[in-house]
């Protein structure tokens, strides 16, 4: 017999589904409180099984929050999988049977708000010290980085290769610098197209990398000809305020041979680096810092280890003046009650509510799931 506590965790006392913290043989005896009970089946590590008996139609809960319906009654101990699990763990070469089918549904009730039930959080009280951080002081108001690095950005997919073979061909190259902390790549797949419907976005985002505080020189890289091109990137810079001229910088353009042009880039990054390494780190206050949140993996021990820690850490930089971004709309889905009871106010509830919803929007238009 074991004691839920050994081998599992409530991520809330009301939850009715426990998570596995070890992989757990059919038929071992739970004991749970003043409840026992025998598990149906084998539970890997990181999976759910029920801990007290769930109705058809009733919500599986974890954080208190619905994250699927039970598709007939569930009785404790049950291995608890939709349709999805089944599926993929059935091409697997495990050594024990699965249910035969799933149990519940995977799926998240609307969230409806109510104005006049709203209650505004209280505001984090503001520590009075003021802790500090070694940091990078950027000019042009571009706040504090925490790192002093040389960005590689690819203006568009099709300088993406180009882009990752230059860090490839400067690996190394900042080692001999104490102050500079790498040349890195960012790359992606988009702006091929010039006119394509995601432009705004892709400027605002590439704006973004460029006066980052955490550049301390960026090179910007297109191939003079197609899709999203450098004298587009530098034109919303200008006319949308970014503070391009407090950021080394250099706009590239593949157009001539790759190899000569490596070496040409390379030259140019190269000969930033000794200017780079007399940027030194320096104490900053802690209110400087703004830190961005990703879930570290869709799984069922990040909610219950890394996701709260992180909630700790940025609640403790809050009240000494930082920030924090919650980075993933998608992730956010199904818990609303539980983000908006930190809104400061209806109309920050409200565009919360909007963002979300505006994502589930753009993933239909495009024959998606906002939850998949």
């Amino acid at each position: 017999m074991f004691d839920l506590a050994e081998v599992g965790r409530l991520a809330d006392p009301t939850d009715n589904c426990a998570i596995a913290t070890q992989t757990l043989a059919a038929g071992s005896v739970i004991q749970a409180g003043a409840r026992e009970f025998a598990l149906s089946h084998a539970i890997l590590v990181g999976h759910r099984f029920a801990v007290e008996g769930i109705p058809a139609g009733a919500h599986l809960l974890s954080w208190q929050m619905p994250f699927g319906t039970a598709l007939r009654d569930i009785a404790p101990g049950e291995y608890v999988c939709n349709e999805e699990m089944l599926v993929e763990l059935r091409q697997r070469q495990l050594e024990f049977p699965l249910p035969a089918a799933a149990n519940f549904s995977d799926d998240i009730p609307p969230f409806v708000f109510d104005p006049d039930s709203f209650t505004p959080a209280e505001p984090l009280p503001r520590q009075a010290a003021t802790a500090t951080f070694q940091g990078y002081l950027r000019p042009g108001g571009r706040g504090v980085g925490t790192r002093n690095q040389v960005i590689l950005l690819a203006a568009n997919g099709t300088v993406a290769g180009f882009t990752k073979a230059l860090a490839e061909r400067l690996q190394g190259a900042a080692a001999p610098f104490a102050n500079v902390d790498g040349v890195v790549a960012a790359v992606h797949t988009e702006g091929v197209r010039a006119d394509g419907n995601n432009k705004d976005l892709l400027l605002r985002s590439l704006a973004g990398y460029i006066t980052h505080p955490n550049a301390g020189a960026v090179l910007i890289i297109d191939n003079g000809v197609a899709g999203l091109r450098n004298e587009m990137i530098q034109r919303y810079l200008l006319d949308n305020g970014y503070p391009l001229d407090a950021v080394t910088h250099q706009f590239f353009s593949v157009n001539g041979p790759f190899a000569g042009k490596l070496v040409e880039a390379a030259a140019i990054v190269e000969a930033w680096l000794p200017a780079l390494n007399q940027m030194e780190r320096s104490a900053q206050p802690v209110s400087e810092l703004k830190i961005a949140l990703q879930c570290g993996g869709s799984d069922a021990f990040s909610g219950i280890s890394g996701n709260p820690l992180i909630a700790w850490v940025a609640k403790a930089l809050i009240s000494q003046g930082g920030a924090a971004n919650l980075a993933e709309t998608d992730e956010l889905q199904g818990a609303e009650a539980y983000i908006l009871r930190r809104a400061r106010d209806g109309a920050t509830a409200a565009r919360f509510l909007e963002v979300v919803e505006r994502f589930k929007s753009w993933a239909e238009r495009h024959g998606q799931s906002a939850s998949a």
